[in-house]
């Protein structure tokens, strides 16, 4: 299920909050503290690359000639 981050546009408060994909779910939740709708925080994710066969099979030079 993914993770969402949520940020109070009052007190710039922010809360993690994990959703199901369900439908109907996607509401979102009240500050606490401001008693306000929160906004989703839209953020960078990492890309992580692992294998040996991805330099392999993806860098080719011109030629189709492996690198």
């Amino acid at each position: 299920m993914p993770n969402y981050v949520y940020r109070c546009p009052k007190c710039s408060r922010e809360i993690e909050v994990t959703r199901s994909f369900a439908p109907g779910n996607s509401e979102a939740p009240e500050c606490q503290h401001c008693q306000v709708k929160m906004d989703r925080s839209w953020n960078d994710t990492a890309i992580i690359f692992k294998g040996k066969g991805f330099y392999t099979t993806d860098n080719r030079k011109g030629n189709g000639e492996q690198e």
